[in-house]
């Protein structure tokens, strides 16, 4: 809609004028050819039919008469002094020596005449008006008076001044008059145009927001409610606008909410149907205050965007990729542990997955999440050894803006955030620092979480899956690691037997992963050769099925046959062999360990002698220490 200037003129000769300077001005106007209360009459009507005028041009009389019946700007198309001086003149040459000067009586501004009348030698009496019916009676008074001729009035006033016989005048405006007019009608038009374009810009804003925003200004009144708001408060803007604070409530009901003037920062609400989270800030500026404005969210919503933020997060590829039935278990304790896993997978409590490196910790974890009632939402895994502690804290907790050099602007959520409503997996917890446990303590039992830097609390919804290839429990015995969390992390167990104890799986491990690298390198290896079974069923497997997997990835990659012959065997165990078995002699018996720690062969030798000396007595004499210290040394072994 195009906006538009509205000109009144009092007659032909000015409208004239007018259109020739809004023409040399690039100025669009509109005219009419009326005056005072006549005009104001039409330019009403006007305003009705026609949208998009927003700037009223007039002179004098009518120009007050347009500001009592519109609420527009009215630029005054301004008589100067020379304008009546030059009228007069023309009066006065054409023989008159007494002139009535009709005009318009402007409030509290008197016309004076004195200098005038000594300059050009005459009499000037005057005879003003407000209403357009007055005209006539002051030109019936000047004639009674005996004025020589009258100047002013417009057209009307010189046809009635003639109708008597006195000659009539027209008041002309100059042309400095109407182009500064038309310049400052086409300034506030610009003005407007603006202050619209905000205006809609600012309701855009308002009412495409996910909040419901009302505001009241100094005497309590409604000065603006959105189209959120009218939803959540069940009333309509048109309804409301410039209601009392008082009046309102009686539409509707929030136990005097809007009657008050303090801050009130996430206040929750009954408001009907809604469960409403107020804000009330008050406007201030300068120190005086301009009134309050509240803002309203429906929890609801809140909770479906919180929802939305969640989905995207699980699409972008925090989500668990694989389930119990990837899990390859032919042996009768992997299956003892699956029957386990769907038991805990389908409860919510925290479960510590304790296993040697590589032998699938991650994979159970996420198995647990997909076979949860969580597993629709992200799933968040993290290696607690991958980080140093400062950078594994802000990772898990995230951090605020600044909170410290290299920060993100803006801040960065932390892994507990984006893992609300799933599961996070902490893979070798037991490498945190201590005084890290305290805080991972915290977000256990309180389920919430404060960023780095930061003072504000988030309350996060999430699963705690932990594991560990260390001795949790003995590490809280020397004090490497936290008893309260530790027994927080405990709630449920799963202890993931190492490759070498289930040996009965290799042939299927085997075959699995052959299919897959067959696949990956174009490659069509149908078999084994025997030697090469009896490597793998022989080797222990220190590095458990990552080692296997890595081990059938080298066998297809150097393969140029379908069958991986013996002939590969060095090239296949070469790096490995420091990790074959070594044996050790026990009277008539004879056992088989890995190369390792001594602490860790130790262990090893005590969990396979355990098995074949069920005697105590007879086992501690073997090892040469007494029933009391292999009681301590077995009870950690076992996890008892």
């Amino acid at each position: 809609m195009k906006a538009s200037i509205l000109v009144t003129s009092p007659y032909r000769e000015v409208t004239g004028l007018i259109r020739h300077v809004a023409e040399e001005l690039e100025i669009d106007i509109i005219v009419i050819e009326e005056i005072l209360d006549s005009a104001a009459k039409v330019v009403k009507e006007m305003l009705k039919e026609q949208k998009g005028i927003d700037v009223i041009v007039s002179r004098g009389g009518t120009a007050e008469a347009i500001k009592e019946i519109v609420d527009l700007p009215v630029v005054i198309i301004e008589l100067t002094d020379f304008d009546i001086l030059q009228a007069l003149w023309e009066a006065k040459i054409s023989g008159a020596r007494r002139i009535g000067f009709v005009a318009y009586k402007y409030h509290k501004i008197d016309y004076d005449f004195n200098y005038i009348e000594k300059i050009l030698g005459i009499e000037v009496q005057q005879y003003l008006y407000t209403k357009r019916q007055h005209i006539a009676e002051q030109v019936q008074k000047a004639y009674h008076d005996g004025v020589d001729a009258l100047v002013g009035g417009g057209e009307y006033g010189v046809s009635l001044a003639e109708a008597h016989g006195i000659k009539g005048g027209l008041i002309r405006s100059s042309r400095r008059a109407v182009v500064q007019a038309l310049q400052r009608a086409q300034g506030i038009l610009d003005i407007v145009q603006k202050e619209r374009a905000n205006k809609e810009q600012l309701k855009t804003i308002i009412n495409n927001t996910y909040e419901g925003i009302i505001a009241f200004d100094t005497q309590h009144k409604v000065t603006v409610l959105n189209s959120v708001a009218e939803r959540i408060l069940g009333i309509k803007a048109h309804d409301v606008i410039g209601m009392s604070v008082q009046a309102l409530s009686q539409f509707i009901s929030t136990d005097g909410l809007f009657e008050e003037e303090s801050h009130l920062r996430n206040q929750i609400r009954k408001v009907g149907q809604f469960q409403v989270l107020f804000n009330r800030i008050p406007i201030n500026s300068g120190g005086e205050y301009f009134g309050l404005v509240y803002t309203l969210q429906d929890v609801t919503k809140i909770q479906n965007i919180e929802q939305h933020i969640r989905r995207e997060i699980y699409r972008k590829g925090l989500v668990a990729k694989f389930s119990l039935a990837d899990i390859i278990a032919q042996s009768q304790s992997m299956k003892d542990l699956l029957k386990r896993a769907q038991k805990f997978g389908a409860t919510d409590s925290t479960v510590l997955i304790i296993g040697e490196s590589g032998t699938g910790k991650e994979l159970l974890a996420q198995s647990l999440h997909t076979f949860s009632s969580r597993k629709n939402g992200p799933f968040v895994a993290i290696n607690c050894a991958a980080l140093p502690e400062n950078l594994l804290e802000s990772e898990l907790f995230g951090y605020e803006d600044g909170a410290f050099t290299g920060a993100k602007k803006g801040g960065k959520p932390g892994l507990f955030e984006l893992a609300h409503g799933g599961t996070i997996f902490l893979d070798e917890i037991g490498t945190i620092a201590l005084n890290l446990q305290a805080r991972l303590l915290r977000v256990l039992q309180e389920k919430e979480v404060r960023r780095v830097g930061g003072d504000r609390i988030v309350p996060v919804d999430v699963r705690i899956i932990a594991a560990t290839n260390e001795n949790l429990k003995q590490m809280v015995e020397t004090m490497k690691f936290r008893q309260d969390l530790y027994f927080r992390l405990n709630v449920l167990n799963l202890k993931i037997p190492a490759l070498r104890e289930r040996r009965e799986d290799i042939p299927h491990l085997v075959n699995h992963f052959l299919e897959i690298f067959n696949r990956k390198f174009n490659k069509d290896i149908q078999e084994f050769a025997p030697e090469i079974w009896q490597w793998f069923l022989r080797y222990e497997w220190p590095g458990n099925v990552r080692e296997l997997e890595n081990i059938v990835e080298r066998c297809v990659v150097i393969t140029e046959g379908q069958v991986v012959e013996a002939d590969y065997l060095d090239s296949i165990s070469e790096g490995v062999a420091e990790n074959m078995q070594v044996e050790s002699a026990t009277g008539n018996n004879v056992i088989k360990i890995r190369t390792a720690k001594l602490e860790d062969m130790e262990t090893e030798i005590i969990k396979q002698l355990q098995d074949v000396v069920k005697n105590k007595s007879e086992l501690a004499k073997i090892l040469g220490i007494s029933r009391t210290t292999l009681w301590k040394k077995t009870k950690d072994i076992n996890g008892e």
